[in-house]
């Protein structure tokens, strides 16, 4: 996973990912959500400030699907509350 696109400043995170088998299908989840078909780059909009964790995981041509998905864990800061 590459989460080089996570911009908290605007509370977005984008993931690329890819798998060694050909023709692959993925399944990603946000925290505690359920995997739901995708296909990369994933993005994420309007994240609440705190801790996330990204999964996801590869489906190859005849059906079998990873059983340990890749994780990636970032965390969005909350505001900053400007001086008076």
């Amino acid at each position: 996973i590459d989460r080089s696109a996570l911009r908290v400043a605007t509370r977005t995170a984008r993931f690329w990912f890819s798998s060694s088998e050909p023709g692959p299908g993925f399944f990603c989840r946000l925290d505690k959500g359920d995997f739901k078909p995708c296909a990369p780059p994933r993005t994420y909009r309007r994240l609440k400030p705190g801790a996330h964790a990204f999964r996801v995981k590869a489906m190859d041509t005849i059906g079998n699907v990873d059983g340990s998905p890749a994780v990636a864990r970032f965390k969005i800061p909350r505001p900053s509350r400007g001086r008076r």
